[in-house]
């Protein structure tokens, strides 16, 4: 078997976070289509002050990867262009936003990871957006 038929899988998210707002706006603002959009449906959860009740979001497709950091890019790249009216869109609504890098690992313990780091690049990029970072592994 090739190395590459047992890469994890990588997905990134760029999801634009809060409560009680609406998503669509964000659409407009911007002027990037979300590849979807969320709305917290359980009335005891929409109560609770400390989870969102809305979420739009921008999705870099799971791909076979050895870089976390590839596929962070390419979600950044994806919004990266409209930074000022995201920017300003975030600030004017109290919004936040976050990268969400989802790894997938294949099969047994010891199959492949990939690498765990982002360049200073990266970090430069998400620190412009006011962006926060989350990092989920998940075997399957």
């Amino acid at each position: 078997m090739d190395d590459i038929k047992r890469a994890p899988k990588i997905r990134a998210s760029f999801c634009v976070v809060g409560r009680n707002w609406d998503p669509h706006e964000c659409t407009e603002a911007i002027g990037i289509q979300p590849t979807k959009i969320w709305h917290q449906q359980r009335p005891a959860l929409r109560k609770r002050r400390d989870l969102n009740t809305e979420e739009w979001v921008l999705v870099w497709e799971k791909q076979e990867l050895y870089d976390t950091d590839e596929a962070v890019q390419g979600v950044l790249n994806m919004i990266y262009p409209a930074r000022d009216r995201l920017r300003a869109f975030l600030q004017a609504n109290g919004l936040r936003c976050t990268v969400v890098c989802t790894v997938f690992i294949r099969g047994d313990p010891t199959a492949d990871r990939p690498v765990y780091e982002l360049s200073s690049q990266t970090i430069e990029r998400l620190a412009t957006l006011g962006a926060g970072f989350v990092l989920e592994v998940y075997f399957d």
